[in-house]
């Protein structure tokens, strides 16, 4: 990274509503660039959209990385001065939390000329590109064909569907579920009720499994350490069609059923 650009991401986008690279040619004209992001079907949705034909079109050699949407390290990579980031995918939360601390380079309005992007996709320091769903995956051979789990509230009831339950080690995204399994109507989620969601989640205490990375509750439901976990959409999508594992999910707030052979493709991550 340039000693004009130091103790800044150059270019990173939000998430949820989410992700980056839409302005990667206005961020920098350099001969590499290093893109951090998630990994899975959603990175490989990234390379083939937006990085390879880049790196194509202008010569830049795209250097590619992965985390798990740590704030921390996210922060430590835009001051540090050496092995720092140019571009990377962020959720929304991070992202206001970065843009407040000045963290991440300002994008110049040139950037967006032309571009069909949904309200609030546009930020000083970021561009969205993608909205991805937290759906509630399970082993469709767990429990029998006729009695298969419909929402968050029956992930709460180990009684009548047995097994461990996987959960991402994150606020974000979690706390919605525990509400959302206690009751408290998707239109009614915000704001949080802390409190609320984390009684419902010491309820699930002795049964839970956390995980971090998005490959993870895709691997805890192929090796059977649970019967149920919190999963992006676009993992839970490859394991069921190309990996032909036995999953099938629900995305409650979309009121959408995947069928029993596997998921609808809510999105790419």
């Amino acid at each position: 990274m340039s000693n004009r650009n130091r103790g800044h991401l150059v270019c990173v986008a939000s998430g949820l509503l989410v992700l980056t690279l839409l302005s990667l040619s206005a961020c920098r004209k350099e001969s590499r660039l290093t893109v951090v992001s998630f990994g899975g079907a959603y990175q490989d949705a990234q390379r083939a959209a937006y990085m390879t034909p880049f790196s194509t079109k202008t010569g830049t050699r795209i250097q590619e990385s992965e985390y798990n949407g740590e704030y921390g390290l996210l922060r430590q990579r835009a001051i540090a001065s050496t092995g720092t980031w140019d571009v990377v995918s962020v959720e929304s939360g991070p992202c206001m939390r970065g843009g407040e601390e000045g963290i991440f380079a300002t994008l110049p309005s040139r950037v967006f000329e032309g571009k069909d992007l949904v309200p609030g996709a546009q930020r000083p320091y970021a561009a969205g590109h993608l909205v991805f769903s937290t759906i509630l995956a399970y082993r469709r051979d767990a429990f029998p064909s006729s009695t298969v789990p419909q929402s968050w509230d029956d992930f709460w009831n180990v009684q009548k569907f047995p097994g461990k339950r996987g959960l991402r080690r994150n606020p974000r995204g979690t706390l919605e579920i525990a509400l959302l399994a206690d009751g408290v109507p998707p239109q009614q989620l915000y704001p949080l009720d802390t409190a609320r969601a984390f009684r419902k989640l010491d309820e699930m205490k002795p049964e839970l499994v956390l995980w971090e990375s998005g490959a993870q509750p895709i691997q805890l439901l192929a090796n059977k350490t649970v019967t149920m976990t919190s999963a992006y959409n676009g993992r839970v999508w490859d394991a069921a069609t190309k990996e032909k594992l036995p999953i099938g999910c629900i995305c409650q707030c979309n009121s959408v059923r995947a069928d029993q052979q596997g998921c609808a493709p809510f999105g790419s991550r």
